[in-house]
């Protein structure tokens, strides 16, 4: 069914190969339910639904769900079997958010970030910056997620943006410290 679709939607686990299969054929491909939502995990959700699918080269994500319950919203444990899947609660007038809801937010910020910072870097004139720069996202990219600090890399994508940015009106680039990635896992 390739040809017919122009984004796949895959509930199987995130994978390189997956997402080089979709592009090879001029395709876009999004993680579905990677995790189902529900559980009290904020790095996970921040992980899973932010820099790791820049990293497996996915195009977006369909985080299952912002809300399903098995019975009441508000009784998580009202099932013989399964927990409700909430992201949120609802309330008269909006939704009351769960921690796995701010680690998903977390991880969209992380990616609006790193968005900002490859815009920037493909409209830059400055080579030595963009060499840095394009050193720094390819270890980054190898980077385990696990022993990632999220602030300080936030931090480097904000310095990186406003280095490029006063590259490109002639000013003096802020010096961006430079900082060492952990060594990838061995598998």
């Amino acid at each position: 069914m390739g040809p017919f679709h122009d984004t796949f939607v895959a509930i199987n686990p995130v994978t390189l190969g997956e997402s080089e299969r979709w592009h090879d054929i001029g395709k876009r491909i999004f993680s579905y339910q990677n995790p189902t939502g529900g559980m009290e995990r904020p790095l996970t959700f921040r992980q899973t639904h932010g820099l790791f699918l820049w990293q497996m080269n996915y195009d977006g994500v369909m985080p299952y769900a912002y809300q399903d319950s098995f019975g009441s919203a508000w009784n998580d444990f009202d099932h013989a079997i399964y927990r409700d899947h909430n992201f949120v609660y609802p309330t008269m007038d909006g939704v009351v958010d769960t921690l796995q809801w701010e680690g998903l937010r977390e991880g969209v910020t992380d990616v609006r970030y790193l968005s900002t910072l490859l815009a920037a870097l493909e409209q830059s004139d400055n080579r030595a910056l963009t060499e840095e720069i394009s050193v720094w996202l390819a270890a980054l990219k190898e980077q385990p997620l696990p022993r990632l600090d999220f602030a300080e890399a936030r931090d480097i994508f904000t310095g990186y943006i406003l280095a490029l940015n006063a590259a490109a009106v002639d000013k003096e680039p802020e010096t961006v410290p430079p900082v060492e990635l952990v060594e990838p896992l061995r598998l």
